[in-house]
């Protein structure tokens, strides 16, 4: 008789470095409904994807014609110091050579996901500060203890776009180290620690951390001396367009124009009829989110707290409850000329 040999199936895995950035008090302005919202971005790329990502990214700084490659000038041409520059959503003034650049990068964006190549995952949380009770997040420092809380939430809710997978490990996160979270005492290691050990006590564990804290580099390569600063930049003009679509509160054509290209897809996002479809030419479901927490006021959070959990509020709980949070808004950003086409 035959021995019948049972072979155990290979664990399917990724590994993801994460990129972080933010933008504070958005003023959203609808009808008389007047909300402060501050936005987290994380932008997760596969390493398996990410030196072809890098690769596109750095030579889409090149705006030479008959050069395909960033740097590779016969002569280093008098453009290539410029070139090589931050992209910043925020200094986006007029139509430059840091707007073309942009603007080949939201290219790539957008090829990324027509042609299914899944090198672009984001997240984007937008924490509607005017609906929360402050005085949950204690008081010194409360933009960073309120910050420090749904990191992990935005964290965790980007991690789930890879549940397909058995292992989820994240090598790495970055964050921009212009910013105030920098010198927050928890914030490098609490969203990691927590989650490690909430990953700890589960029969199938499925997500790992190869990193113990959140790294702070510097945006700009130039200064950072690292590759990975352009991921972060990338993330911000992603962040920068987003809330242009949501707030529409562009200071010049320049940007304008840019929020143009990347709105049919961040309008599918938001909308709550196409924000589930699977069958989007777009392609984004389950690879780039936006969502709003809480969606409903103060007064309303206490009266369905009151209702659901007899009165205790528990972020944790509110946070699983459809009451609370949403995928969609109304965004303000419109489009004049009708349909944009993807390219």
């Amino acid at each position: 008789m035959d021995l019948i040999k049972f072979y155990d199936i290979p664990l399917k895995e990724i590994h993801l470095d994460l990129y972080v950035d933010e933008s504070k008090n958005r003023v959203y302005k609808y009808g008389k409904k007047e909300e402060t919202i501050d936005y987290i971005m994380i932008l997760a790329i596969p390493k398996n994807k990410k030196d072809k990502i890098f690769e596109e990214l750095n030579n889409a700084r090149c705006l030479n014609d008959k050069v395909s490659k960033f740097g590779y000038c016969v002569e280093e041409c008098k453009f290539h110091k410029e070139n090589n520059g931050e992209i910043h959503y925020g200094k986006i003034d007029r139509e430059n050579i840091k707007y073309k650049i942009a603007n080949n990068w939201l290219d790539i964006l957008l090829q990324n996901n027509i042609y299914k190549k899944e090198s672009v995952y984001f997240n984007i949380l937008g924490i509607i500060e005017s609906n929360l009770d402050r005085s949950m997040f204690g008081d010194e420092k409360q933009f960073g203890n309120i910050y420090t809380r749904f990191f992990r939430t935005a964290l965790l809710r980007t991690l789930k776009m890879f549940n397909n997978y058995d292992k989820i490990i994240v090598d790495n996160i970055y964050h921009d180290c212009t910013t105030e979270m920098e010198q927050h005492k928890y914030f490098k290691t609490s969203a990691i620690n927590k989650i490690d050990l909430q990953e700890f006590f589960n029969k199938e564990r499925k997500i790992h951390f190869n990193t113990e804290k959140i790294e702070f580099i510097d945006s700009d390569h130039r200064k950072s001396q690292s590759d990975e600063s352009q991921f972060i930049q990338f993330a911000d003009l992603i962040l920068g367009l987003t809330c242009n679509v949501i707030h529409n509160d562009a200071s010049n054509s320049a940007k304008t124009k840019l929020t143009e290209k990347i709105y049919p897809l961040i309008s599918r996002i938001l909308d709550k009829k196409t924000c589930s479809n699977k069958n989007s030419s777009y392609n984004y479901f389950n690879k780039q989110t936006i969502g709003f927490f809480p969606f409903i006021s103060k007064e309303q959070i206490a009266s369905k707290c009151m209702e659901l959990y007899g009165g205790k509020i528990d972020i944790n709980k509110m946070l699983e409850n459809g009451y609370f949070f949403c995928n969609y808004k109304d965004i303000l950003f419109k489009v004049d000329n009708g349909q944009i086409s993807l390219f």
